[in-house]
């Protein structure tokens, strides 16, 4: 445009109005900020299920209120690789029986765009031969002692004709057609061919497992070919594995196909076999090891890492739901190694299906699904991969009787809700992870001060004793009263289960409810000079509470997981002599010295007594910049009563007051970019303030060396003619 045929007031105005204007965005202005949010949520009768919320208007505040969820983007961790679902015998069989509309839904449902009402799935996970989750046992190579895999079925016609195959291309063609997306899809064996294992009981098997190693010695280079040949397999097919795990679950016998491994004879099949076959054949292709439950990965990310020899082929370890949270473990694996991953790749509801019929138990599975995605992402983990992605209204095939749940259940007959496509309630709480967290984006620092509901008696009761590393959180502090009770929460410990167990229940004055306590000198390094307590039951003398290994169920918790628990035990019987003994600190007093009123009941390890379920988390959040720039936050609120809190910006210095998660619901927040538009500093604000005065001042001299005419005047035209140079 022409400077020249501009007037002098409209000049003037057009230069105040832009330095007006520059300074208000580099103030961070009077712009509008609007925070989006999708939200699902019980609501009993007619829940929320991924259902656009009003948004949520950003302020400046120079501070978070008491109660708030701060995110800080300067604050960066691990990137994002995806979320997915494992593509079984039994899901694409399933998917098969489904109409072609319904089969176009299914992978529509899952791996289409969030922008086109998908999950934006990225990640998928493939049985290498047969699982549970398949019509009977199978593999590719029957023949014995064919160490070079030359009659392995290098159609792997099984995996063609039963419809994993096209349901994985199917899954890929869908993910190509978002902008640069591809389906990351890795494969794990549950046993090798029955030729390749040590016998059990005289019998080679692909279902059970000798102990403590399953595969024969010798044919470990067989098995490493058997893997190499397998993926060679699946690129003939135009389904190129971005992955394998070593083993799945190998520390688990299980009843179907299974191979055992000890974490040093892990370390050693991949150092000297695996590594380097698949090294050499298919450079690039990602190494999981472990692939099993949180309770232990600890020691086998340990043993894999700590031989260089062995850490060089492995990218990074897979973990399974089964066995709780355990996100202690998951912090300490990723300090073990910070160059390698964390992946999480199985989880599942089991027991057959819940439909919502049974809301409550139809919701609390969801919620289960929820927590454990929030926790794994938060503490680490890059990418979280569900089991079976389609299963039938029995939650099967399973050639095993292991039925388990799954997001979608295929019902061609409409037999259960007269739909054939069944959107489970995990469905919806996943989507609020695979939707709104996208592969490359880097979780970022949240902290957060919202108040929580306190631990009720109910929350509780009728719970057994374990052991946690101990805290000053809820759950932890124990009183002994005047009648000589052990008590928590108003609750009793008391002698159950032919006493062997110890359980919270309502107090009375019988005398089983209890206790005496006496000290005991602890000598060596354990304890250090501190004074131990030991408890009895009063009138049962010869019972100790000790501190002992056991399964889950012992306590109420998942079978396949090892639990530090609290019993009742003949005090002379227990093993170490030391493992009924305790340091009694309180909380508000350095140990050994405690407070009858109020004390952790701690062991030398560091560990104290809680009742099952006591550190149950009902609340929790975790944030993640997005590659685009964008904050986004999930939320879950598991308790019983609505939470209401601040979503605060460190960066910008604003944030959204009066934020309500109802209760048992989960919420998306996204937030474009930053909230201020990057607020620009002084400097730069006196800067465009500087060029603004330069401008009107030049434009008032061109005008006057022009015309020389009052600088105000009333003109007949106010027209401005703008046209190029």
């Amino acid at each position: 445009m022409r400077l020249s045929r501009l007037r002098a007031p409209n000049l003037l105005a057009l230069s105040a109005a832009s330095l007006c204007a520059a300074i208000l965005q580099g103030c961070g202005g009077l712009r509008k900020i609007e925070m989006q949010v999708t939200q699902t949520a019980f609501n009993r009768g007619t829940p929320d299920l991924l259902k656009e919320m009003p948004k949520v208007h950003f302020q400046r505040t120079d501070q978070p209120t008491e109660g708030s969820i701060i995110v800080d983007r300067t604050q960066q961790f691990q990137e994002m690789l995806g979320f997915g679902g494992a593509f079984t015998e039994a899901a694409a069989v399933n998917w098969r029986k489904l109409s072609k509309d319904d089969q176009e839904k299914v992978i529509h449902h899952y791996f289409a765009s969030p922008q086109e009402g998908g999950h934006g799935y990225t990640l998928g996970r493939v049985p290498m031969g047969s699982c549970d989750f398949t019509l009977a046992s199978y593999n590719f190579d029957t023949t014995s002692d064919d160490e070079d895999m030359a009659h392995f079925d290098k159609t792997v016609a099984h995996d063609e004709e039963s419809g994993m195959l096209p349901m994985i291309r199917a899954a890929q063609e869908m993910v190509s057609k978002r902008h640069n997306r591809s389906l990351k899809v890795y494969a794990s064996p549950w046993s090798p061919p029955a030729w390749m294992k040590l016998p059990v009981d005289g019998k080679q098997s692909m279902t059970g497992s000798a102990t403590p190693t399953g595969l024969d010695p010798k044919y470990q280079r067989a098995w490493a070919n058997y893997f190499s040949a397998f993926v060679s397999a699946y690129k003939e097919r135009d389904v190129a594995l971005w992955g394998v795990t070593v083993q799945n679950e190998p520390e688990f016998a299980a009843a179907w196909e299974a191979c055992v491994y000890t974490p040093a004879s892990e370390a050693a099949f991949v150092r000297d076999h695996l590594g380097p076959v698949l090294n050499k054949d298919h450079p690039g292709l990602k190494i999981m090891g472990f692939d099993h439950n949180k309770d232990h990965v600890v020691e086998w990310a340990s043993t894999l890492y700590n031989d260089s020899d062995t850490a060089k082929y492995l990218d990074g370890v897979g973990v399974h739901w089964y066995g709780g949270l355990n996100t202690q473990h998951l912090n300490t694996t990723h300090f073990i190694a910070p160059d390698k991953f964390i992946l999480a790749t199985e989880a599942c509801n089991c027991g057959g299906v819940v439909f919502k019929n049974k809301t409550k138990d139809w919701w609390a599975r969801a919620e289960l699904i929820g927590i454990d995605i929030l926790e794994d992402i938060k503490w680490w983990a890059v990418g979280w991969t569900d089991w079976n992605l389609v299963l039938d209204t029995t939650g099967g095939p399973n050639h095993l009787g292991n039925n388990c749940d799954a997001n979608i259940i295929a019902d061609p007959s409409k037999s259960v809700q007269g739909e054939t496509i069944i959107l489970q309630a995990s469905y919806y709480y996943m989507g609020h992870f695979s939707r709104f967290i996208p592969p490359g984006s880097h979780r970022i620092g949240l902290t957060s001060t919202v108040k929580l509901p306190p631990i009720l008696p109910e929350d509780v009761q009728e719970k057994m004793m374990k052991f946690n590393p101990c805290s000053d959180g809820n759950g932890m502090i124990w009183a002994y009263d005047v009648k000589k009770r052990l008590t928590q929460y108003g609750l009793c410990a008391e002698l159950v289960e032919d006493d062997q167990g110890i359980k919270l229940r309502q107090c009375s004055d019988s005398t089983n409810q209890q206790w005496a306590v006496e000290d005991v000198d602890l000598p060596g390094p354990l304890f250090g000079a501190s004074e131990g307590k030991r408890f009895r039951s009063m009138y049962a003398t010869a019972k100790c509470i000790t501190d002992k290994k056991v399964s889950g169920p012992v306590v109420g918790m998942d079978p396949g997981v090892d639990v530090q628990a609290g019993l009742a035990e003949d005090c002379g019987v227990v093993a170490d002599g030391q493992i009924q003994t305790f340091v009694l600190s309180s909380p508000d007093y350095p140990a050994p010295t405690w407070n009858p009123a109020g004390f952790h009941f701690q062991t030398g390890k560091g560990d104290c007594m809680i009742p099952v379920g006591a550190d149950a988390i009902t609340f929790d959040a975790v944030a993640f910049e997005t590659p685009h720039g964008e904050i986004s936050i999930v939320a879950m609120n598991l308790g019983e009563a609505d939470i209401s809190f601040e979503i605060y910006d460190t960066e910008s210095q604003s944030g959204a007051k009066n934020v309500t998660l109802p209760m048992h619901g989960i919420a998306s927040f996204r937030l474009h970019g930053n909230p201020s538009g990057r607020q620009l500093g002084l400097p730069v604000i006196i800067a465009i303030a500087l060029a603004g005065i330069a401008i009107i001042l030049g434009g008032c001299f061109i005008y006057r060396k022009r015309r020389p005419a009052p600088l105000f005047r009333v003109f007949p035209e106010a027209s401005v003619s703008l046209t190029n140079s």
